[in-house]
């Protein structure tokens, strides 16, 4: 199991935001198993990305701080991350424009039957267009 980009940018975010955070309450945060996050905190323990302090008696009381190496690489994960989230973005308005061109071209077979306000419906995301196309359709069922 490798450590994938995603944890590798938010669990260090996290421990950065709060270092005596718990891996429970750190998994609850995150809203993956709690087995998840000790894998991925030992693996930047053991990358050397991050140290783990006792700062009780409480054998399980730590406070994890990141390293040096571990904020390098941090920020070299971070950009990496949000090209990846950069390109679903995209890929999502490339759906979204797509599947506005499937609606015109029903539209276009229908159009006869889905006048609104005695027009077409704007097909913008802004003008609610669709909206009325859509319930005008389903009212005329």
């Amino acid at each position: 199991m490798s450590l994938s980009d995603e944890y590798r940018y938010k669990i260090p975010k996290a421990l950065e935001a709060n270092p005596a955070i718990s891996q429970r309450e750190l998994a609850r945060e995150l809203g993956i198993r709690l087995g998840k996050v000790n894998y991925c905190i030992q693996a930047l323990v053991g990358k050397g990305m991050a140290k783990a302090r006792n700062y009780s008696s409480n054998k399980t009381d730590y406070i994890y701080v990141l390293t040096l190496k571990g904020g390098e690489d941090r920020a070299a994960v971070a950009v990496r991350f949000l090209r990846e989230k950069i390109g679903e973005h995209e890929d999502l308005q490339r759906e979204i424009h797509r599947l506005r061109i499937e609606v015109v071209g029903i539209d276009h077979l229908f159009a006869r039957d889905l006048k609104v306000d005695g027009q077409l419906a704007e097909l913008s995301g802004n003008s609610g267009g669709l909206q009325k196309l859509l319930s005008t359709a389903e009212s005329a069922k």
